[in-house]
C-alpha cells in the first residue's frame, strides 16, 4: 500500500502515505499494523489500452477525526485513499490489499471500499467504488447479507468515453476475503 511506481497510478491522486498525515491531525492520524493479517488478493484481465489504479478507501464515524479535503472552501470529510501497488502486464493485472493495514486507534479507522479509476491516454474515471468492505464498525443491519467471503469473478465494463457499468459498487465484500478476480473490460 505504498506509493505506486512504475506504470501504477494511484487513484485517490496521493503519492504516499505520508500524504495521509499531512492531511490529519497527527493526534488523530492513522497508524500502519506491523504486520496486516487480512490480505486481499486482487486480480484480473483487463483491456490492453487501460491502465489501473486501486485505492483502499478507510473511513472513521469519529466526528473529530475529519480529514481536510480543501482548506479554502472548509471541506473536510471522514475518509481517506491509501494508495495500492498493482502489477501490470498490457492485459493482466494483480494486487494485495492488506485491508487492515491501519489500526482502528481513537477514530476506529476502518477499511469501508476498494477503489478503482481506468486511465485511457488522457482520460480517466472518477474514482469510483469498486466493492465495498463490510466490518464490524460499518455494517449496516438493514443489510440482508453483510459481505460475502468469496464471490465469483465478474466484469466491470467501461466504455470508450470511460463510463463504467453496473455493477460498480453494488457488492460487499467482507473483512475476511482472501480474493477479488475482477475483469476490466472496454465495451462500445
Amino acid at each position: 500500500m505504498s506509493s505506486c511506481t512504475g506504470n501504477d497510478t494511484p487513484a485517490s491522486g496521493n503519492t504516499s502515505d505520508d500524504a495521509i498525515h499531512n492531511k490529519i491531525d497527527s493526534k488523530y492520524a492513522p497508524m500502519e499494523r506491523n504486520h496486516p493479517e487480512k490480505l486481499l488478493h486482487v486480480y484480473g484481465k483487463k483491456s490492453p489500452s487501460f491502465s489501473l489504479a486501486l485505492d483502499l478507501i478507510v473511513a472513521s464515524t469519529s466526528p473529530t477525526c475529519q480529514v481536510v479535503e480543501s482548506s479554502l472552501v472548509g471541506a473536510h470529510d471522514q475518509s481517506f485513499g491509501a494508495v495500492i501497488t498493482v502489477q501490470q502486464t498490457e492485459t493482466t493485472y494483480d494486487a494485495t490489499v492488506p485491508v487492515d493495514k491501519f489500526e482502528p486507534g481513537t477514530c476506529g479507522w476502518f477499511p469501508n471500499s476498494l477503489n478503482f479509476v481506468i486511465s485511457k491516454g488522457v482520460s480517466k474515471t472518477p474514482n469510483n467504488a469498486l466493492v465495498w468492505i463490510s466490518t464490524e464498525e460499518n455494517r449496516n443491519p438493514s443489510f440482508a447479507q453483510n459481505g460475502w467471503t468469496s464471490m465469483p469473478p465478474f466484469d466491470e465494463t467501461c466504455d470508450q468515453a470511460l463510463h463504467c457499468s453496473q455493477p460498480r459498487g453494488q457488492y460487499y465484500l467482507s473483512s475476511d476475503a482472501k480474493e477479488l478476480n475482477v475483469n476490466f473490460v472496454e465495451g462500445k
